[in-house]
Formats: structure tokens, sequence, C-alpha cells
């Protein structure tokens, strides 16, 4: 996620052509608005007040309320409820929440693998973008050759009240999660981790993930050998 943020602002900042420069502003701005709906959402997960997060924002409890309470509503409710995201790591949830941002800040009606592959390269630690960037993959590759298979309809200016909800996830993205439960309980892990989700969009052959790195050159099994050397340095 930091080396996206940084990206993104580098891009707004130097180059000398209005054409780029607005179209890499309007990124950033749709970029930082998902960042602050998270950490919102993240903040009332972990039992904040709406009155300290207004704080925290710099706003009024009832503009902060205003703003978050409606869209975050469902989300935080099918998260008590839903059974299939029991046993995840909080990273993992969050790659999760990450993937559904970027489906819809691309405009696309539902999370499938290729924007799981985006959400794991949005984070700066753990095994899974240690692995990616290990084989050459990076956020603005992956995003860029997404547009490419999928189109990025919604590539306006962003000022869409706010950015849009989160798309829900995809059958094939479905898909993945449970391959990437079974794989967990395979190796005994106590949960779900990043290193799981990966794992698990390796083994969707059809398209999403695997087709965006094969575009940019790699092979799942590369993807496999650095994972398992990322995991090996961690241990």
């Amino acid at each position: 996620m930091k080396s996206n943020t940084l990206d993104l602002a580098r891009r707004a900042g130097e180059t000398n052509h209005p054409d780029e420069g607005l179209s890499a502003v309007a990124a950033l701005r749709r970029h930082l608005d998902a960042l602050e709906e998270h950490h919102v959402e993240l903040a009332l997960r972990q039992g904040w007040s709406w009155s300290r997060v207004a704080e925290q924002l710099g706003m009024s409890k009832q503009a902060a309320h205003s703003r978050y309470a409606d869209r975050l509503r469902p989300r935080l409710e099918a998260a008590e409820s839903d059974d299939s995201l029991r046993g995840i790591t909080v990273q993992a949830r969050e790659a999760l929440e990450y993937a559904a941002q970027e489906a819809a800040a691309m405009g696309h009606p539902t999370v499938g693998p290729e924007h799981l592959l985006l959400a794991l390269l949005r984070d700066d630690r753990g095994p899974a973008v240690a692995a990616l960037e290990a084989v050459g993959v990076s956020f603005a590759a992956a995003r860029r050759e997404i547009r490419h298979l999928y189109g990025d309809p919604d590539d306006g200016d962003g000022d869409g009240g706010g950015g849009p909800a989160p798309a829900p996830l995809s059958a094939r993205a479905r898909g993945v999660l449970h391959h990437a439960l079974r794989g967990a309980a395979r190796t005994g892990a106590g949960a779900v981790g990043v290193e799981h989700l990966l794992l698990g969009l390796l083994h969707d052959p059809q398209e999403g993930a695997v087709r965006v790195l094969e575009r940019l050159g790699v092979l799942p099994a590369d993807v496999e050998e650095a994972l398992a050397q990322a995991l090996a340095r961690a241990s």
C-alpha cells in the first residue's frame, strides 16, 4: 500500500503534462478515499466510537457518521455473519477488503482473482507481496494489465461522493478463498493468511490473476518458488 501511495504522489508531482498530472491526482484522490474508508471501518470493528473517529479525521461526529455509516453498515454486519470469513487472519481480511475497493474503483461489478492480486500488492508487509515483488510484479504493472484485460470504465475524476461502494466477491474469488482455506487446513495453519490467498490465486487456471501474471512474463511456478523462499526467511 505504501509503495502505491508514493508512486501515485510522485506521478502527480513530477509530471509537467496536465493530462498526466490530473489523471495522477484523480487516482491518488481515489486511493486516499479508499484508504480513509478502510481505516474508518477498521476502527469501528475495533470498537471505536464515532466521536473518536471524527476527531482523528478532523471533522464533526455528524459529518463522519453521515459520510460512512450507511456505506459501512452492510459490510460490518456481513463480517459478523459470513461463515466463509471465519478462520482468516486480519491481514488476509484486509486483503479481501482492498480487493473489493480495487474492483469498485475500476468500475467492475464483482471482485475477481485479478483484484485479489492487486490487493496483495497493496500491502507493504508479509510473504505474499515479498514473493510477488521478488519475481518483478508491481502494483502499477498488474493494474495496467488488468485494465487491458477487463477495462477500466470508471477512470474519471473520482468525485463520486467519497468513492464507489466496494464490490462483492465473485464466484471465482470465492473459489480462490475456498482453495486457500483447504490449503491452510492441509498445512496445519491456524488461520488463512495472505500466503494461502496467493497460492489460491495460482490455482485459478482459467483467468484472473494467472492471466495477469502471464502477461507480465511470470509463471505460477516462479511465484510459488519465491513464496517458499519468503516463508523460509520469515520462519
